[in-house]
């Protein structure tokens, strides 16, 4: 089981235990902050759910009708994930909360089963949490700071649970707060007050989550450094001329697609190939031969320059593992290139 996946697992777990709490304490106080916290995991258990729904589709191999593989079902099931959060968890959350700023209930009775099902659901959301924040520290290049490396995550899954866990913990302090305003001062409106405010973080939640992957789903393309490194690689080697048009994008979490298109230095071939040929070359004299070397020539040409391809490839895989899908395409000549050189008149 992968760290994303193990995560979203242990969310799920204790979501599900939570939500239930939630509506039990829900119908022994009557508290409107009680029911935005059920309906906001209960919200959360269905988005984890869909999560792993994605993790599960994102780790099939690549086929001949999905070249790419399936990385991206992880962006596309954390979008619907987002969404559901934002109808279902913001939307109606907010709604509760409205109803009971124009309709107080009567006043609440919290009682032990109300504080002990906040407390368990905090201890609970938290054990979640602190599963998300120990892969993060596990995965953060060293040297690198939580901001920046806060801006860089790819994994909609991880992002989702960190967000949606941050946000129960808070929530239920917020509930907490609502539901004992209520009972000190005898209004109800700071428990639907409560309500509103957890419906507002939800939706806070639902929308970083939806443009995060909407961004990805779109085409985003890899990090500058990313697109230096690799183009570092390319013009370094000496088969290499010049680097030109060069497009990229991530097609999962962890995995992203390189297209380059470079000229090739004919000179470097030929160096690489004039002990074998250029006794041969020199010491041919009739057409027929000439004819026959040429396609012998171009043959180990084509073959060299695959080695060299397959060799840049593995250099720029050892440097950056999620160079899942490398293509190197020689170049079209803006201008013909050089004239052959005539014979003498």
């Amino acid at each position: 089981m992968s760290g994303s996946e193990s995560t979203v697992v242990r969310a799920l777990v204790g979501n599900s235990v939570v939500a239930a709490l939630k509506l039990v304490a829900f119908a022994v106080s009557g508290s409107g902050a009680m029911l935005s916290e059920a309906i906001h995991t209960i919200a959360d258990v269905g988005n984890q759910a869909l999560l792993l729904l994605g993790l599960r589709q994102a780790q099939r191999a690549p086929n001949p009708q999905h070249p790419y593989g399936y990385g991206q079902a992880s962006f596309f099931w954390a979008l619907v994930s987002a969404l559901g959060i934002f109808f279902l968890g913001c939307g109606v959350t907010l709604a509760h909360g409205f109803e009971s700023l124009i309709h107080p209930p009567e006043l609440l009775k919290p009682g032990w089963l109300t504080w002990s099902v906040l407390a368990i659901a905090f201890l609970l959301d938290g054990w979640a949490l602190q599963g998300a924040v120990q892969q993060l520290r596990a995965e953060r290049p060293e040297g690198m700071s939580w901001r920046e490396y806060s801006r860089r995550i790819k994994d909609p899954m991880l992002v989702a649970v960190l967000l949606e866990d941050s946000v129960a913990c808070f929530g239920v302090l917020v509930a907490v707060a609502g539901i004992a305003l209520s009972w000190w001062t005898h209004d109800p409106m700071w428990d639907a007050f409560a309500s509103l405010v957890i419906g507002l973080l939800l939706g806070f939640v639902a929308v970083t989550l939806v443009r995060m992957n909407q961004r990805f789903l779109i085409g985003s393309a890899v990090d500058p450094e990313i697109d230096a490194g690799i183009r570092a690689i390319l013009v370094s080697r000496p088969s290499i001329d010049y680097v030109h048009r060069i497009q990229s994008r991530w097609v999962g979490p962890s995995t992203f697609a390189y297209k380059a298109e470079v000229d090739f230095d004919g000179r470097w071939f030929a160096n690489e190939l004039d002990a074998m040929y250029g006794p041969v070359f020199r010491d041919a004299d009739q057409s027929a031969d000439i004819s026959q070397l040429l396609g012998l020539y171009t043959d180990h040409v084509a073959r060299l320059m695959a080695r060299e391809v397959d060799a840049i490839e593995s250099v720029i895989t050892a440097r950056y593992p999620a160079a899942a899908f490398i293509m190197l395409e020689p170049s079209v000549y803006e201008e013909d290139p050089s004239p052959l050189p005539t014979g003498p008149s």
